[in-house]
């Protein structure tokens, strides 16, 4: 489910003046990649913490990671995080 989707994220995000989005949940490969998506398409950008989400099993975590970052989605573990 995108977290964007029938909801008022955006509409908050804005009144909020955030710029930067920040995500992590279960299902990467779901969740996670379709929110971060819709993010970037909203102008967000959009960081995946990589020990904050998780998917079925290991090549599907590195899959998803590597092709988000082919879209511009930053995918950071969280000591890189906190040096931003």
């Amino acid at each position: 489910m995108d977290g964007f989707i029938e909801s008022h994220l955006n509409g908050t995000l804005q009144s909020l003046q955030v710029g930067t989005i920040l995500l992590c949940g279960v299902m990467t490969h779901l969740c996670v990649r379709s929110t971060a998506l819709s993010g970037i398409c909203l102008g967000y950008k959009a960081i995946v913490i990589k020990e904050a989400c998780a998917t079925l099993n290991d090549q599907m975590q590195r899959n998803n990671l590597e092709d988000m970052e082919k879209f511009g989605i930053l995918t950071l573990d969280l000591a890189a995080l906190l040096k931003i």
